[in-house]
């Protein structure tokens, strides 16, 4: 049997902003540049869309053929997956004007306390106005994919080598063969073979302003280009074996390796960077602005004055206002772009590398990059009974290596403001934007392939097939996800490494025909709290420029997300007194001083899900063929507050209890099913 496959898809998002096409650069009479986040508020947000002016295309041609071939006792199948794709954007001038971050008014009255109408005169209230925008204080963050300042135009493929980084060859042979060994023994063996070749730029080399940070790592293949992965193969296994005479009995298991794709997307803006200058969009920190503005004081280091002609400072609170920012970045912005996004050339050796003007970057794929692979796991037994009962005991495990951590700062630029230098030394204001100065003036972001997940699960279950006019369902999974949570300690991914997945999972679930037509059904749910960490707001105790800190970093007894995996309310005591007899009143490498912690009299560390949804439906017929079936559902039938939120900030003083440690701000939202807040839903259908 041979089956022949054939697919062309054409995707297209075309998404304008008319805000920015005006005014190539942030201009308060056209408007606000968009403001990501309100630090303080997770609901506001205001200003132009920080993905937009947007054109993307992507044609998709896909070739699928097979074969089977049964001899004897074997059944054997070949075959192929092809799939040829063509990005294009022309262009994506993400953070157009820019991507920024303020403080909400009260946020910044519990930080500065009754220094702010003196540091903040014009500070509002509410905010019902642009100009009360213009007047909330600036907090620049590090660049990344949606923070800090675009320059340039975001076509990709580059202007460089335009033909290069826009399709990718994905190619997938296999070949499988199902083996009947005995009547009751079935034995499967695969092999499959995975080749992306446009996943990355393949045809530019890493720039030597980068070699600082690659030989730090080190990074596997030096300074050179990222080269596709050619040796991704993938074996499986697998049997089922039935026990006994009547062969109730089944025991079955199988393992196999698999290979995952990498977003293609995430290689748009690695041309600005190690391509030459202009080819591509480069985002950045406000580190690469000067101040121009006297009087303005960084309250992050003590409350120094911000010297003009000083680089702008990032993670820190200073009193310059988005206003402000905004004023520099007018005066500054069109003599960095002539000198960033000039025209590049379309092909052949170039001397100067975009990085080496900007000083930093975003989203560099290193020089090897092996694919997300997984490794995957699973034994079990199933024993059908009598009267229509079934049990299964399964477990499973699935590790995955190679897993994406995400764009990291490799420079760990952040450490400039604890003391510390970064890879590549901080630049002086003379040396911004000179080719040939190994200095830098913000983050270096590299995406990074080296987190971890390991799955284990054990799941149970007791089945009634329908009969005897029911059925029901009982399952019960014991199961725990150790991953990458936070990137805590850049020198020690793990330090972030912990438990995601609440440790049991009950849900029971069944449906009985009554009389007279009426139909009940049942789903019941309990869900153990999932895993969680306290933090410290405002400190840093490894000199990573991360200021939210988890106790685990500072209390060696303490797993990264131990509580309730582990770790109870007498493991917290103890860890809050050892922190406050250890690092209560030293400097920490922000400068801040380390605050004696309190725990409340009374905190929580989350609750199970609780629900019960119920559902009863009257079914009418007329002559066998016409049907009105009426139905009413209740959702968290017992209604039980499921509540969340919960604060796990430490704080050293005794808060109000609404917002102290262990205190939930919510509970659970009514998506039907989810556990929310008791709700109904009644309907009808026909059917003829």
């Amino acid at each position: 049997m041979n089956d022949l496959r054939f697919q062309f898809h054409y995707w297209e998002n075309n998404v304008t902003d008319s805000l920015s096409t005006d005014c190539p650069y942030p201009c308060v009479g056209f408007g606000l540049p968009s403001i990501v986040s309100y630090i303080g508020s997770t609901t506001y947000n205001t200003g132009a869309s920080v993905n937009s002016p947007q054109f993307r295309q992507a044609r998709s041609f896909e070739w699928t053929d097979s074969l089977s071939w049964q001899k004897g006792a074997h059944r054997i199948q070949f075959g192929i997956d092809y799939e040829h794709m063509h990005s294009k954007v022309a262009p994506w001038d993400f953070c157009d004007p820019g991507c920024l971050y303020v403080f909400s008014p009260e946020t910044l009255k519990g930080l500065v306390g009754a220094l702010t109408p003196v540091l903040f005169p014009h500070l509002p209230t509410t905010i019902t106005s642009t100009a009360d925008l213009l007047n909330l204080p600036i907090y620049n963050l590090p660049s990344s994919i949606y923070s800090g300042v675009g320059v340039g135009n975001g076509t990709f493929p580059g202007l460089y080598d335009h033909d290069q980084g826009g399709t990718n060859q994905r190619i997938q042979p296999y070949i499988a063969d199902t083996w009947k060994l005995k009547s009751n023994l079935t034995l499967n063996f695969g092999l499959s073979y995975d080749l992306e070749t446009g996943l990355f730029y393949s045809n530019i080399p890493l720039p030597q302003y980068l070699a600082p940070i690659v030989n730090s790592q080190p990074i596997p293949g030096g300074l050179g280009a990222t080269q596709p992965n050619k040796l991704d193969f993938a074996p499986q296994f697998g049997f089922a074996w039935a026990l006994g005479k009547d062969k109730r009995t089944v025991i079955r298991g199988g393992a196999g390796m698999y290979w995952d794709t990498q977003p293609i997307w995430e290689h748009f803006r690695e041309g600005a960077a190690i391509g030459p200058p202009g080819d591509g969009r480069t985002t950045l920190a406000a580190s690469a602005f000067t101040n121009t503005i006297p009087g303005i004081l960084n309250l992050s280091a003590g409350g120094a004055p911000l010297p003009v002609g000083a680089p702008l400072p990032v993670n820190a609170l200073t009193t310059m206002t988005l206003g402000q920012f905004m004023q520099i970045e007018n005066q500054e912005l069109p003599g960095i772009a002539a000198r960033l996004a000039p025209t590049p050339p379309s092909s052949g050796a170039f001397s100067v590398s975009g990085i080496d003007l900007a000083k930093q970057g975003i989203e560099i794929y290193p020089s090897s990059f092996p694919l997300l692979r997984s490794y995957q796991t699973s034994i079990g037994v199933q024993h059908e009974f009598g009267h229509d009962f079934l049990l299964s005991v399964d477990w499973a495990r699935k590790q995955g290596e190679n897993v994406n951590l995400g764009e990291l700062d490799l420079n760990h630029f952040g450490r400039t403001a604890d003391g510390l230098a970064p890879v590549i030394p901080q630049c002086t204001p003379a040396q911004y934007y000179v080719p040939g100065q190994e200095c830098s003036t913000g983050s270096i972001t590299f995406w990074v392939p080296e987190g971890r997940s390991v799955y284990d699960g054990l799941l149970v279950k007791l089945q009634k097939r329908f009969s005897h006019r029911y059925q029901f369902i009982a399952s019960y999974a014991m199961q725990k996800l150790l991953s990458e949570i936070a990137t805590v300690d850049l020198d020690n991914y793990f330090a972030g490494y912990g438990p995601t997945l609440a440790r049991h999972d009950l849900n029971i679930a069944g449906t009985a025909n009554l009389r007279w037509g009426v139909k009940v059904s049942l789903n019941s749910v309990i869900i153990s709290p999932t895993p969680t960490m306290p933090v410290i707001s405002g400190i840093d105790l490894n000199g990573a420029g991360n200021t939210t800190f988890p106790l685990s970093e500072a209390d060696p007894k303490l797993s990264y997300n131990c509580f309730n995996a582990g770790c109870g309310k007498a493991d917290l005591t103890a860890a809050v007194a050892y922190f406050n007899s250890t690092w209560a009143g030293k400097k920490a490498m922000n400068g801040v001083t380390i605050p004696t912690l309190v725990l409340p009299s009374n905190y929580g560390l989350g609750r199970p899900i609780i629900s019960q949804d119920m559902r009863l439906t009257k079914e009418f017929v007329y002559k066998e063929k016409y049907r009105l079936s009426v139905f009413g559902e209740a959702f968290n039938l017992l209604n039980i507050a499921n509540l969340t939120g919960y604060n796990f900030t430490l704080d050293s003083v005794k808060t109000p209890q609404t917002f102290a440690f262990g205190q939930p701000n919510s509970r659970g939202n009514q998506v039907f099913g989810s556990g929310g807040p008791r709700a109904f839903q009644f309907g009808a259908r026909i059917s003829f």
